[in-house]
């Protein structure tokens, strides 16, 4: 939701692949580093994977607002392989000083449902391998006025946007219920 700014690439273009030697940027009271080679079209075949290294980004101290989602800050490291229009995200994101956002009456729900419905329109493809989500520290769970609980655990995220598989554990160390007659802690 916020621009990146600051931005210094230095990134040559050879034919299907872009070779990024290195882009930094601010992004929300953090930075954004990357490097590596990302395909615009097709993947790097094994040989060329053995030579350039896929796109790999860094993000440190991030500070974001998803409105509906998720507030709070991000950290981590991905690498994108595949090619630029149906790249495949792995690595490690940790969530952190925040708050989830569970909400089924959001925009952010909604447009989740409906973008399920045109998926079959849809020609660029973000696929999830490996990526392993962190609920790290002061971390809340929340759907306001119902729920609102500190969590802990890790997540593996695979699939597409429109068909996230979530697989892990979260532990809900502390919070309390709203029953709206009685509250438990």
């Amino acid at each position: 939701p916020r621009p990146l700014t600051d931005v210094s690439i230095k990134a040559d273009f050879a034919g299907d692949r872009v070779s990024v030697e290195q882009i930094t940027g601010n992004y929300s009271q953090g930075n954004v580093r990357a490097s590596g080679v990302l395909p615009l079209f097709e993947p790097l075949s094994p040989n060329d994977a053995d030579r350039e290294t896929p796109l790999q980004i860094v993000l440190e101290q991030i500070r974001t607002n998803l409105r509906g989602i998720y507030r709070g800050g991000v950290d981590g490291n991905l690498t994108i392989r595949g090619h630029a229009f149906n790249p495949e995200i792995s690595g490690n994101i940790v969530l952190s000083q925040g708050q989830v956002i569970l909400d089924p009456n959001s925009a952010a729900m909604q447009a989740s449902t409906a973008s399920q419905t045109s998926s079959q329109e849809q020609t660029f493809v973000t696929e999830f391998a490996d990526l392993t989500l962190t609920l790290g520290k002061n971390l809340r769970i929340t759907s306001p006025p119902v729920l609102n609980f500190v969590a802990t655990g890790d997540l593996q995220v695979g699939g597409t946007l429109d068909r996230l598989r979530p697989k892990g554990t979260v532990r809900l160390k502390s919070g309390q219920v709203n029953l709206f007659t009685t509250v438990f802690n």
